[in-house]
């Protein structure tokens, strides 16, 4: 990740956008208007964040992107800019995880909530259950 350089009017993801389009001549091959992979870097950012065994990583290599496992070790195949599959149920879980690590909330749980129409973890909510679980991350003590 040495390509990508501390810009602080760019955002994580905006740097590593810059970055494969520098390394590719152009072509992003990520499903950039996908607002999953912007999550995702997003979750990849937080200070609590961690890969975890069984999370699925998609990473950008040779112009293609290659998903993959992290080993029960915590090891995994190389690639460029690895973000977390956030459509993997094995990924979410572990996301909820790292969640309940970071906020000491060992029982807490992500639930939907009916009368406001949307999902929420102690008190951070989101349209879906992977974005309140990575806004309850990125706002964690």
């Amino acid at each position: 990740m040495s390509e990508i350089k501390h810009i602080e009017s760019k955002t994580y993801g905006d740097a590593i956008v810059e970055a494969i389009r520098a390394k590719t001549g152009g072509v992003f091959p990520m499903r950039t208007s996908d607002p999953w992979d912007e999550l995702a870097q997003r979750a990849a950012a937080c200070k609590g964040w961690r890969w975890m065994p069984g999370m699925r990583r998609l990473t950008f290599d040779g112009g293609h992107l290659y998903p993959s496992r992290v080993a029960d070790d915590g090891t995994y195949p190389g690639g460029l800019f690895p973000v977390p599959d956030l459509e993997d149920p094995a990924t979410l879980g572990c996301l909820l995880a790292l969640v309940r690590e970071a906020w000491g909330a060992e029982r807490e749980v992500c639930e939907w909530s009916s009368v406001h129409d949307c999902w929420g973890f102690l008190g951070e909510t989101g349209a879906t259950e992977a974005d309140a679980l990575v806004a309850a991350l990125e706002a964690a003590p």
